[in-house]
């Protein structure tokens, strides 16, 4: 009698909106050998990490209450071998760059097809890295010294965040609600982002958003 074995894969969505959950998780299901878990927030997936073994997390990185870079931190600390694909509606040249450095494995954009979302899924449970073509090829560009570096690299992730923000014409007082934090912090936020960038308004922000393709 000859035994088979199926290797089955755990995966662990990590994302505060259920709609995005399960649409990961119907992907999966019907292209992947898996088994798929969520958590909506920090505290949850920690919980769970802790408890669990997972080959593969995706984690948003816009979530409330979370402070995502430490989050992916800690959980590299607790398990070190764990695969992370962040998998966010932020821009790829403002944040992957960053993310990758903490030690994830791929950055995906919400906005990818169910085709692009599976390679980046099958990519990084394989022991690869994934990265879209555009951001391959920003990244060559950068290495082949055809682009200056880019000035957004010096900022902290919450002040990128805010630098998001305000790029799509939020207030601070609109900043401080969906951020939850005070508007005085916001502002010494937004201070502290003109003069590491070394602009003096919004319209300063937006044209070096434009010239490193932020926008």
């Amino acid at each position: 009698m000859i035994i088979t074995f199926i290797f089955m894969y755990n995966l662990l969505i990590i994302d505060d909106h259920s709609i995005v959950r399960t649409g990961i998780k119907l992907l999966a299901k019907e292209h992947l050998n898996a088994t798929t878990e969520e958590a909506s927030d920090g505290k949850i997936a920690l919980k769970k990490i802790k408890e669990k073994r997972y080959d593969l997390l995706l984690l948003d990185i816009n979530m409330p209450d979370t402070d995502c870079g430490k989050l992916l931190s800690t959980i590299l600390t607790i398990s070190p071998e764990t695969k992370v694909l962040i998998f966010s509606m932020n821009e790829e040249d403002l944040f992957a760059r960053h993310y990758l450095k903490l030690g994830a494995k791929g950055f995906l954009n919400k906005k990818s097809s169910d085709a692009q979302i599976m390679q980046a899924i099958q990519q990084v449970l394989t022991g690869k890295r994934y990265i879209s073509p555009q951001l391959a090829e920003t990244f060559g560009e950068d290495l082949a010294g055809s682009k200056n570096a880019n000035p957004f690299e010096m900022l902290s992730e919450r002040e990128l965040t805010v630098v998001g923000h305000l790029l799509k014409g939020n207030s601070i007082s609109g900043i401080s609600e969906i951020m939850t934090l005070h508007p005085s912090t916001i502002g010494t936020y937004k201070t502290r982002i003109f003069e590491k960038l070394s602009i003096k308004s919004l319209i300063d922000l937006t044209e070096l958003a434009r010239i490193y393709n932020v926008l």
